[in-house]
């Protein structure tokens, strides 16, 4: 009977510790000038599409505002990220404006959850840093975002969280019904 409890103790611990369960997986990254250092490719912009490409990969046309590293950015720049944040994808969202922080994949620029990618509106840390960059192109008018929030995952985790606890009574019951037997 003491396994029993043991078990259900470690279940119900394991459970309420879990905050968020994700396949993706990230080093920090570094600051907006380390990250300029590696050669990553940082600009701001709105995005003005978002198409798949496949089952694993959206495209995400981007009309550039400002370009802190590169001149390689056109009217419309085309910006690769996985369709899932699971896969590390980042969430866009039409008609909003960011600071990407991409890198070249076989020929594209690609992005990330693993980047300091993030809403425009929300990288005030980041902007001054960059703006000290000696590189600087681009200067078009900057659109505010409206207030709403970035969706997240949370749903999906209380849904896993729930699984788990169904799971746990499952197997505890089937435990507690076998020793009775």
């Amino acid at each position: 009977m003491k396994k029993i409890y043991f078990l259900a103790t470690f279940i119900i611990i394991s459970i309420i510790s879990t905050s968020t369960v994700a396949a993706c997986s990230c080093i920090q990254p570094g600051t907006p000038i380390e990250e300029a250092n590696k050669g990553q490719i940082i600009f701001s912009g709105t995005v003005e599409s978002i198409t798949e490409v496949d089952d694993l990969n959206l495209q995400v046309t981007v009309k550039p505002i400002m370009s802190w590293t590169s001149d390689l950015l056109s009217m419309t720049t085309p910006v690769s990220t996985a369709n899932n944040s699971a896969a590390c994808g980042y969430n866009f969202e039409e008609g909003k404006d960011y600071l990407i922080y991409a890198y070249e994949h076989e020929g594209n620029l690609s992005t990330n959850l693993c980047t300091r990618t993030q809403l425009l509106d929300k990288a005030a840390m980041d902007i001054p840093e960059l703006d000290q960059l000696s590189y600087k192109k681009f200067d078009y008018t900057v659109h505010n975002n409206d207030n709403a929030e970035q969706t997240t995952d949370s749903n999906s985790n209380a849904l896993l969280i729930v699984l788990i606890a169904l799971f746990s009574l499952g197997l505890l019951s089937y435990i507690f019904i076998k020793k009775t037997k």
